[in-house]
């Protein structure tokens, strides 16, 4: 028996030292990856990751010998392009990114909501302008960029209320937030700035702005948010990775939910904000783990001539059925 015993050991040993083997026990255990790469864009889109991070919500739900490797890329045509690359596992990108990506054929997969934008708006230095119906093809809007999701909220509103997309889209000049907010003092280049937080926050202290259309109920109903994705070889090969990072992501929405106080104060430090703003806006928008408005938000990008074709419903995602979402 003992003979029997050191026999089976010798040839467990010799397959172990067999190329490929290892990795093959590994994958039957649900994993090949012994590191898991995850991006954060370091601004308050990729709140979720910096709980996640912050609080090592990830560790808990990893086999032993795993580990967490965080980067920090900013914008989702950076984070999709590393992703597809295969330079990082899972990320953040806005929900109008993915749907791009996919429409396109690209190596993603959608995992779960990433959490929400916050409080948007249309902030105006002049008392012309107190609805979308006052704008006129003089008037000039900033936009950091009109392609995200702060842009096609304004698109989709002005869609809605005007019917007009060419005159909005018209009026829209690339422009970053931080020049924008000093043209806007001056008055005489533009009249109008779209802004998220953080700037949102600059906008509502300056005495030459107010918020003329608040664009958050937009951003909701459209799911203008950020999706958690995967590339698409990682999502294939390391089912158990990926289900440990649902958890922790769903880990981390709950405690921002029921402790935004306690979650703000962690953020305020990788942001330089008084935490007090931050808790602000995560009572005013609370975090969400479900994807929301996936069919509404294909559609309009079709209707802003980014998709060709008809695209696809949110059902026809090949892991459909274990994405989370609101009915």
């Amino acid at each position: 028996m003992n003979n029997l015993k050191k026999f089976l050991a010798g040839m467990l040993l010799a397959l172990a030292l067999l190329p490929g083997y290892g990795n093959a026990v590994t994958q039957n255990a649900g994993y090949r990856a012994k590191v898991i790469r995850i991006n954060q864009s370091g601004f308050y889109a990729s709140s979720v990751q910096q709980i996640i991070m912050l609080r090592k919500l990830l560790e808990p739900y990893l086999p032993a010998g795993v580990s967490v490797e965080w980067t920090t890329i900013a914008g989702s045509p950076n984070t999709r392009e590393a992703m597809v690359t295969g330079r990082i596992d899972i990320g953040s990108m806005s929900a109008a990114a993915f749907i791009l990506g996919a429409e396109n054929g690209l190596p993603l997969t959608l995992l779960s909501a990433a959490g929400r934008t916050g409080t948007v708006g249309l902030f105006c230095n002049t008392l012309d302008i107190k609805e979308l119906r006052d704008l006129t093809p003089a008037t000039r809007i900033s936009a950091a960029n009109p392609g995200t999701s702060l842009g096609m909220a304004f698109l989709a509103a002005c869609g809605e209320t005007l019917g007009n997309l060419a005159l909005c889209r018209n009026s829209i000049v690339p422009i970053p937030d931080a020049e924008a907010l000093l043209l806007l003092r001056s008055g005489k280049e533009f009249q109008c700035g779209i802004f998220s937080f953080p700037f949102s926050v600059e906008a509502e202290k300056s005495p030459f702005l107010r918020r003329a259309v608040d664009l958050t109920p937009i951003i909701i109903q459209y799911g203008l948010d950020s999706y958690m994705v995967a590339n698409q070889d990682f999502y294939s090969n390391n089912p158990l990775l990926i289900e440990a990072f649902r958890k922790a992501t769903q880990d981390a929405v709950r405690f921002m939910n029921e402790n935004p106080a306690e979650a703000s104060r962690l953020l305020s430090g990788l942001y330089g904000i008084a935490p007090e703003s931050i808790e602000r806006e995560l009572r005013a928008v609370p975090q969400a783990f479900e994807v929301n408005g996936y069919d509404a938000l294909a559609a309009l990008l079709h209707k802003l001539d980014a998709v060709s074709g008809p695209p696809k419903k949110f059902a026809e995602l090949p892991n459909y059925s274990s994405i989370p979402a609101r009915p």
